[in-house]
């Protein structure tokens, strides 16, 4: 029996080595994917929406690392590392927290560099919003890494917070906070 001339028609659309596969079915492999990217992409964004804090308006200066100093003249020196998450009104492009460290009798450590920033006075590093600065601000201070108990932030001045969209009445001094991540290193406040 010959095939009709429709069926021959319909053969010579369908291409070879996909018989059996129509032109719709093709449509709805190609649809189903495109749908799964979308799909997939708005959970990125949804999901990135919902981790952003809302009201978030903090700075916040991370001990990372402590560190004895390699100098092999007296006194020994402890050397934290710190990083600086933005979660402020807008990029920051200048921020010093004083630092104060208490050994476990709540007596003071001296620092030989003893303010935290996102830079030196000559170069200021700036910091976007939502970013995090790692491994460029250093503090010191004279004795074993083990003798350091607490830190806090004594101050932040004025002229040592340039943060862009900044409200006027807004205090640096109370945006900033500390974190430790190193072990036998609290925050006080």
């Amino acid at each position: 029996m010959r095939p009709s001339s429709a069926n021959r028609r319909r053969e010579a659309v369908v291409p070879r080595g996909q018989a059996g596969t129509s032109a719709y079915s093709r449509f709805e492999e190609v649809s189903s994917v495109n749908f799964k990217i979308v799909v997939f992409v708005a959970w990125l964004t949804l999901g990135a929406i919902a981790a952003t804090p809302a009201q978030s308006t903090e700075i916040t200066f991370f001990v990372m690392h402590a560190e004895a100093s390699r100098s092999m003249s007296p006194p020994a020196r402890c050397i934290l590392t710190f990083a600086i998450r933005n979660d402020s009104y807008g990029t920051i492009h200048r921020i010093v927290a004083n630092i104060e460290a208490t050994d476990v009798d709540g007596e003071r450590i001296s620092g030989v560099v003893s303010s935290v920033g996102n830079g030196s006075r000559e170069e200021w590093l700036p910091i976007k919003q939502r970013e995090i600065s790692v491994g460029k601000s250093f503090a010191s201070f004279e004795g074993g890494c083990n003798r350091i108990a607490r830190l806090r932030i004594v101050s932040v001045l004025p002229e040592d917070c340039a943060i862009r969209m900044l409200p006027e009445e807004a205090d640096c001094g109370k945006l900033v906070r500390l974190q430790s991540a190193v072990p036998g290193i609290s925050i006080s406040e």
